[in-house]
């Protein structure tokens, strides 16, 4: 169960920052962060 440094750091700012607060700062880092969760968690 392998985690990249950057895959923990997305995970961290996202339990930090709410959903909603995230969207509205900025959508593409949003999308691009859910992307990354879902993959971490795929490849578990």
């Amino acid at each position: 169960m392998a985690i990249r440094s950057t895959d923990v750091t997305v995970e961290q700012a996202a339990k930090r920052a709410s959903p909603s607060a995230i969207l509205r700062q900025n959508p593409v880092i949003a999308v691009g962060s859910t992307l990354t969760l879902t993959r971490t968690v795929g490849t578990q």
